[in-house]
């Protein structure tokens, strides 16, 4: 099957826009990762603990703990 002139245009065209689409969503993800590095880097260098074992509460010894006696 021969593609018409404007047929052949017009699925350049939806091509050329789907391939912008998904080069746009590519970039912005890579960009996405660098600007959280940099972010981290930044945070660190200012002193900012960003490790989640650092940062979360000491558990409650189990006499202080009153979960069990509320359940």
């Amino acid at each position: 099957m021969l593609l018409t002139r404007p047929r052949k245009k017009l699925l350049i065209g939806f091509a050329s826009l789907f391939g912008l689409v998904v080069l746009f969503l590519v970039f912005e993800h890579f960009r996405g990762v660098w600007m959280l590095k940099r972010w981290k880097t930044r945070m660190a260098r200012q002193g900012e603990e960003l490790n989640i074992e650092k940062l979360a509460p000491v558990p409650p010894r189990a006499e202080e703990n009153g979960l069990p006696q509320l359940i």
